[in-house]
């Protein structure tokens, strides 16, 4: 019977060990997964100039250029794993047309709206 005891004391205690091992190579995926992210927001806010996008979308073709597809320069993702370059490449692509198109809508909006501001500030003279 005291055998039988520590049998299953010892199968608990793998079965706690082999469970432990997953979750800490599940959260360690999910630490380099966030890195991921973080890095490619980071990397897509440097490389957008929200200025010359705004300009941009002052002279009308800036709305059309904003949504082309843009790639990461490669040098950042050397030495990375495969799952890492998938997760950063599709956030920065996401995170780099956002930007455009949030600088170039409000420049397209400038030059639409202004000449129309501008008629009806006349006509109430």
């Amino acid at each position: 019977m005291n055998i039988g005891r520590i049998f299953h004391i010892l199968v608990f205690v793998m079965a706690v060990l082999v469970f432990s091992m997953s979750i800490a190579a599940f959260a360690q995926q999910n630490s380099e997964l966030f890195e991921a992210v973080s890095a490619a927001e980071q990397d897509a806010k440097a490389d957008v100039n929200q200025i010359n996008w705004w300009l941009s979308g002052c002279c009308l073709y800036g709305i059309s250029q904003a949504g082309r597809e843009s790639h990461p320069p490669p040098g950042r993702l050397v030495g990375k794993s495969p799952e890492y370059v998938n997760v950063y490449t599709l956030t920065y692509k996401a995170k780099v047309e956002n930007l455009r198109l949030s600088a170039a809508v409000p420049g397209f909006l400038t030059i639409v709206l202004s000449p129309i501001c501008f008629v009806l500030t006349i006509s109430l003279l």
